[in-house]
């Protein structure tokens, strides 16, 4: 593995981390919310199995990250920056996709695939629950 390459999957794999703090933190925060709660839990074990799967591959991919802090700021907001930070996942998996072809890796190909899927279909969720927290949050309260 070059060490391009080691060095994207160290940045993934810190990016994993955050975006799953934050999950963790949504679903502590939103209890309250039965789907936000449970989904949200579901999406961050995902993530975990998706970290697990890089720090196998590229062992220096384990190393700690600094992890901003997920401010509880009402569930609006909270389901934005879930969208933005699963976004900033999914362009990193199309990226080493894209490389894992390229390097004709099955490997690399069949996790980049798999999380990048995974993690639409979360971002999928994200924008459907925003659209139905919308009126409510920004029109009643």
């Amino acid at each position: 593995m070059t060490g391009a390459l080691s060095g994207y999957l160290q940045e993934q794999s810190g990016h994993l981390l955050e975006y799953t703090t934050c999950l963790r933190a949504a679903a502590r925060v939103h209890a309250d919310e039965p789907d936000v709660a449970t989904l949200t839990e579901k999406f961050a074990k995902e993530c975990e199995r998706q970290a697990e799967r890089v720090n196998a591959m590229s062992p220096a991919a384990a190393l700690d990250s600094s992890i901003q802090q997920f401010a509880p700021a009402g569930l609006l907001r909270d389901l934005k920056e879930l969208c933005v930070l699963g976004t900033r996942l999914e362009i990193g998996w199309i990226a080493l996709e894209q490389a894992a072809q390229g390097a004709r890796d099955k490997e690399l190909l069949e996790l980049s695939s798999s999380a990048r899927t995974e993690i639409d279909d979360q971002i999928k969720w994200f924008r459907t629950r925003l659209k139905a927290s919308a009126p409510q949050a920004l029109l009643v309260s």
